[in-house]
C-alpha cells in the first residue's frame, strides 16, 4: 500500500509544539511498525529523523500534495486540516481516498470566544473545512471528547470516526542535579513551585490560575512559586503582570519561562511539587499524561476531554472557579496520602496512551477504508431497460455503485427496451428459464467475483435459484440475492423457509428491504440475511442534472408574490442573502409563488433597483415566473437544504407543501409557530424580517449538513435511502464476503 503523509506543521514548527509533537511521534511509529511505502509530502530537511528519511520505503517529497502527484496513492493523511495559516489541496481533488486528523473544533465549541473575533475571510475558510470534514469518510480525533463535538455540533456520522490518543514522548527521561541546578538560577527558581504548561491562548485560562494562586493560604505562597512554562510576547507579559500586581501577588512568585526545549521543560516537569492545568477547553491535554509519568499529583479542568484523559488519577475542578482550584490545591498540598495516591494511579493511567496503539488505530483505519474501495467484479442478474421496478432498481444501484459491474439480462425484443443498454450489458438469458449454462458461460468469460441477482417468482423459480446458487458454489463464485417480493409469499409459505434453511444458508447474503422481513428471516437461523432500503435518487444527482450542483438551495414558497401586493416577508427575504454570501457565497434561493395559476410576472433587475438592493443578487436569486405544477413544486422541496413557508392557513397548496416539507425532513423555516408535534425538531420559527431570517439560516447552514439526501427519508411509511447510501451498504457487503 501507498500511504502519503501532509508534514507541513512538521516543516513550519520548528519548537515542536502540541500538534507537531503529536505528528512526529505518530509518523515515526507508523513507518517503523507498518509495512507499506510512504510518501512524506512538505518535507523539510530535518523536519523528520534521519532514521525515517534513510528507510528504503520512505519518499520524501518537498512540494505539497496535488492531483497528479496522488494519483500513484492509496491513501493520503491530512494532519493540519484546520490550522488556516496551512494551506491545503481540495480532498475533492485528490485521485486517493484519504483521512483527516482533527485535533479539536474549538471556534464552534467556544464559539463567542473565537467565532465572533474573525474576519469574515477567515470564517468563510473556516466553515468551508469544517463542511469538507462532514463528507469525509475515514475521521481519526484524539480525543472521545472531540469526537463527542464532531458529533453534536456537526452532525457527522459517529461511525465515520475513529478515536487515536496521544502517546507518551518516549524522549521522557530523569536528568542530574548539575543540569537542574543551572536551570533554576536561569529561570530564578528559588524554592518548591507548582508548575503548569499553558500557551498564550484565553482557553488555557492563564488569568485563571493567577488569580487562584492569589486566592491561596499566605503560608502556601510563601513555600511555592508558581512556575507557567509558556512561550510569551512582550505585550502578553504587560497584561499579565498588570494582573498579578492587581492580584497583590508578590514579586517572583509567578514566573514566566518563555520558550523551552523539551530537555529543559522535562527538568521542570521532574522537580515539581505539584501539577495545575485547568484550561476551559482541551483537544487531548498532552501535559496531563507527561505530569503522570513524572509522578506529579495534578489538578486539572473538568470539561471537554480531561476525564477521559486524567482518569482517577487526577482532582478535578471548574476552570471558571477561582476559589475552588485555590483550595484543592491547598487540599492536595497537605494531603500527601491523596498524592501519593494519585501519583500510582497516574502510572496506571499511562497504559493506555502509547504511540504504538495510536499508529496500529490509525494504519487499520486506513486499510479497512481502502478494503471497501477494493475493485470487484459484480455481475447482475436481473431484467433491464425494461421500465419495470427491479429494471429501474438495478439501474440506479450499477450507477451508484464503485466496482466494476457486469448486467447480465433478459433477453427482450427492441420495441421493449427504454434506454440503450450500454457497453457492460449482456442479453443471455429469458425469464423462466430453467437452464443456466449459457448464463453461466456469460459469468465465467467476464470472471465474475460475486454474482447479485435480482429474485422475483415472476423471473425464475425457486428452484432454479436453488440449483444455480449451488452451481456457483461448486465454481467458488460468491453469491447475493435481494428479494423483490415478500419472501414468505415468495417460497410458499413460512413452513417452506423452515424445511429448505440448509439451502437458503449456501446463499453467501440474503438481502430484505424490509426490516420486519429480516426479523422473520433471523428467526429461522438465517443469519446470512440482511437488511438494505430501496433507493431514491440522491438530491445532489438532481441538484447536478439542474445546474444546481455544489451549491445550497434555499427554495423559498410565497403567496400574494406580485409587483402589485409584493411580500414584506419576501423582500426580507432578499436583504437577508446579502450578508449570508459573505459566508456562504454558494447560496441560491430559489422562489416559487404558492398561488394559484394567474399571478403578475416579476422583473428581479426592477425589484433589485427599486428596493434598492444588491445587484449582485441577481446570480444569486432564482424567481420562477411561470406555473409549477405540484410535482415540480415537490421536485424543488427535495432538492432544497432550506425550505421557508410564508404562513397562509387558507392557502390550500400551502398546507399541502407544508406537509411534503415535513416528509422530507429537511431544515424548514415558517413564519407563524404551528404546532407540529414531533416535527417540530427539523423547524424553526422566525419574525419576518432581514435580521430574523439571517440569523436563523445562519443557524441551520452551520448545524446542518448541506447534503440532506444522505439521510434516510421516511416516505409513506417506507424506509428510503439515497442510491449512493444503499450502493454504500451494498459495497460493504459484498467486501465482507
Amino acid at each position: 500500500m501507498k500511504i502519503g503523509i501532509d508534514l507541513l506543521p512538521l516543516s513550519i514548527d520548528p519548537k515542536g509544539r502540541g500538534i507537531t509533537t503529536y505528528i512526529r511521534h505518530l509518523i515515526y511509529r507508523l513507518i517503523i511498525d507498518h509495512d507499506a511505502e510512504y510518501f512524506l509530502y512538505n518535507y523539510k530537511k530535518g523536519s523528520v529523523p534521519k532514521i525515517i528519511v534513510n528507510r528504503k520505503n520512505v519518499t520524501c517529497i518537498p512540494e505539497n500534495i496535488n492531483r497528479d502527484l496522488s494519483s500513484s496513492l492509496d491513501h493520503f493523511v491530512y494532519t493540519s486540516f484546520l490550522a488556516l495559516s496551512h494551506p491545503i489541496v481540495n480532498p475533492g481533488d485528490l485521485a486517493c481516498l484519504y483521512s483527516i486528523i482533527v485535533y479539536d473544533i474549538i471556534p464552534v465549541a467556544l464559539w463567542e470566544k473565537y467565532i465572533s473575533h474573525f474576519s469574515d475571510k477567515v470564517k468563510n475558510d473556516y466553515f468551508k473545512r469544517l463542511y469538507q470534514i462532514r463528507y469525509c469518510q475515514n475521521i481519526f480525533v484524539i480525543s472521545s471528547s472531540v469526537k463527542r463535538d464532531l458529533v453534536e455540533l456537526l452532525e457527522i456520522d459517529p461511525s465515520k470516526i475513529t478515536t487515536i490518543f496521544a502517546g507518551l514522548d518516549p524522549d521522557i527521561n530523569y536528568f542530574v542535579d548539575n543540569e537542574v541546578d543551572c536551570l533554576f538560577k536561569k529561570l530564578k527558581i528559588t524554592q518548591n513551585y507548582f508548575l503548569s504548561v499553558p500557551s498564550m491562548d484565553t482557553r488555557k485560562n492563564v488569568e485563571g490560575m493567577i488569580k487562584a494562586y492569589a486566592r491561596l493560604p499566605k503560608r502556601i505562597q510563601n513555600d511555592y512559586q508558581f512556575v507557567l512554562a509558556n512561550e510569551i510576547t512582550p505585550d502578553y507579559e504587560r497584561k499579565i503582570t498588570h494582573l498579578i500586581h492587581e492580584e497583590g501577588i508578590p514579586p517572583r512568585k509567578i514566573l514566566f519561562t518563555d520558550y523551552l526545549s523539551r530537555h529543559d521543560l522535562f527538568l521542570l516537569y521532574q522537580h515539581a511539587s505539584l501539577f495545575v492545568f485547568v484550561p476551559h477547553y482541551e483537544g487531548f491535554g498532552l501535559p496531563v499524561i507527561e505530569a503522570m509519568a513524572f509522578g506529579i499529583p495534578s489538578i486539572v479542568s473538568d470539561n471537554s476531554c480531561l476525564p477521559e484523559i486524567g482518569g482517577d488519577a487526577v482532582l478535578y475542578v471548574n476552570s471558571n472557579n477561582y476559589q475552588e482550584i485555590a483550595e484543592t490545591i491547598g487540599y492536595l498540598i497537605d494531603d500527601k496520602s491523596m498524592q501519593n495516591s494519585l501519583i500510582t494511579k497516574g502510572k496506571q493511567q499511562l497504559g493506555k496512551f502509547t504511540w504504538e496503539n495510536t499508529a496500529d488505530l490509525l494504519f487499520n483505519g486506513i486499510i479497512s477504508l481502502n478494503k471497501l474501495a477494493i475493485k470487484l467484479r459484480i455481475g447482475i442478474i436481473t431484467p433491464w431497460n425494461s421500465g419495470c421496478g427491479i429494471s429501474e432498481y438495478s439501474y440506479h444501484l450499477s450507477n451508484s455503485l464503485n466496482h466494476d459491474v457486469t448486467i447480465f439480462a433478459n433477453i427482450i425484443g427492441k420495441d421493449e427496451k427504454v434506454r440503450c443498454d450500454g457497453i457492460d450489458v449482456n442479453r443471455c438469458w429469458k425469464i423462466g428459464l430453467n437452464s443456466y449454462e449459457q448464463l453461466s458461460r456469460a459469468i465465467s468469460e467476464h470472471l465474475i467475483d460475486i454474482v447479485h441477482i435480482q429474485y422475483h417468482p415472476a423471473l425464475f423459480s425457486m428452484e432454479f435459484l436453488r440449483k444455480f446458487i449451488t452451481h456457483l458454489n461448486k465454481n467458488k463464485i460468491k453469491s447475493v440475492v435481494t428479494f423483490h417480493q415478500n419472501l414468505q409469499n415468495a417460497t410458499g409459505g413460512i413452513e417452506y423457509i423452515y424445511s429448505d434453511i440448509k439451502e437458503l444458508e449456501k446463499i453467501n447474503c440474503i438481502i430484505v428491504s424490509n426490516s420486519s422481513e429480516l426479523s422473520r428471516l433471523r428467526s429461522v437461523g438465517l443469519n446470512n440475511s440482511f437488511f438494505v432500503p430501496n433507493g431514491i435518487i440522491g438530491k445532489e444527482k438532481i441538484k447536478q442534472d439542474l445546474g444546481f450542483s455544489n451549491k445550497i438551495v434555499i427554495c423559498a414558497l410565497f403567496t400574494n408574490l406580485d409587483l402589485i401586493r409584493l411580500n414584506d416577508e419576501f423582500i426580507a427575504l432578499l436583504k437577508s442573502i446579502v450578508p449570508l454570501k459573505r459566508f456562504f457565497p454558494e447560496i441560491i434561493l430559489l422562489v416559487l409563488p404558492c398561488i394559484d395559476k394567474e399571478f403578475v410576472s416579476i422583473n428581479l433587475e426592477e425589484l433589485l433597483y427599486k428596493y434598492n438592493l444588491s445587484y449582485d443578487l441577481k446570480f444569486s436569486v432564482i424567481l420562477i415566473n411561470e406555473f409549477l405544477n405540484d410535482e415540480e413544486i415537490a421536485l424543488s422541496l427535495f432538492i432544497s437544504d432550506i425550505v421557508i413557508l410564508q404562513n397562509h392557513n387558507s392557502n390550500t397548496n400551502y398546507l399541502k407543501y407544508l406537509e411534503i416539507a415535513l416528509k422530507l425532513n429537511s431544515p424548514l423555516i415558517l413564519t407563524k409557530n404551528l404546532m407540529l408535534g414531533d416535527s417540530e425538531k427539523n423547524v424553526k420559527f422566525c419574525q419576518p424580517s432581514c435580521e430574523s431570517f439571517y440569523e436563523v439560516i445562519f443557524y441551520i447552514l452551520f448545524n446542518h449538513s448541506y447534503n440532506e439526501a444522505s439521510k434516510s427519508l421516511s416516505l409513506k411509511n417506507e424506509v428510503y435511502d439515497t442510491w449512493d447510501d444503499v450502493a454504500r451498504k451494498y459495497e460493504k457487503i459484498y467486501n465482507n464476503i
